[in-house]
């Protein structure tokens, strides 16, 4: 992700963090790199939850990661990215494979990849060696980093609305596997959903 539009989603992300989930604190961890940021909940010392933000290297995309873990530490040696089994002590997939019907991840294109369409059309130009189609196409894709920026808040709050609709049930469905009762102690956590 471009520099400018990786700033606009890690702070529009910052905002929402803080203004709708306060009992998520950054995290600074060593393994995550400028592209990532981390939020981590602790509900009980053998329980905490964490919001993985991602944004792609080569390409204007974002994804979101949920994990857990028995130990306050991310997953990142966990061997099943999958939601079937909260009851295991670590675990962690991106949200997407909460929604997504055959479970594939879907991240946010500020900026949408190429098409099969697009790549078979400049290909097929290529081939004819039609160079201004060519360029055409490439220039249909072009999108300025300003403008890509501009792109960011309304899809980081879609992600955001993902997390409280798909991810927080999930984790209230990890905490009552791992024999924690879900009471008015986590209510700033198990209210996200509301505005404050």
């Amino acid at each position: 992700m471009r520099t400018k539009v990786r700033k606009q989603l890690h702070s529009t992300f910052k905002v929402l963090m803080a203004g709708r989930l306060p009992r998520f604190v950054p995290l600074a961890d060593p393994v995550a790199g400028p592209a990532e940021l981390m939020w981590s909940a602790t509900l009980r010392p053998k329980l905490t939850f964490f919001l993985y933000l991602t944004a792609l290297e080569n390409q204007d995309v974002f994804t979101v990661e949920l994990g857990w873990s028995d130990d306050g530490t991310f997953p990142w040696q966990n061997d099943s990215f999958k939601f079937e089994n909260v009851e295991v002590p670590k675990g962690r997939a991106r949200l997407s494979c909460l929604w997504t019907v055959d479970g594939r991840d879907r991240g946010w294109a500020v900026v949408p990849v190429q098409t099969s369409e697009q790549l078979r059309a400049k290909l097929d130009a290529m081939s004819r060696g039609d160079w201004e189609t060519v360029q055409q196409i490439r220039k249909s894709l072009e999108v300025s980093p300003e403008e890509a920026a501009r792109r960011v808040p309304p899809l980081a709050n879609d992600g955001f609305e993902r997390i409280v609709h798909y991810g927080l049930p999930l984790f209230r469905r990890i905490a009552r596997a791992h024999g924690i009762e879900w009471n008015p102690e986590f209510d700033d956590l198990g209210n996200m959903g509301t505005r404050r």
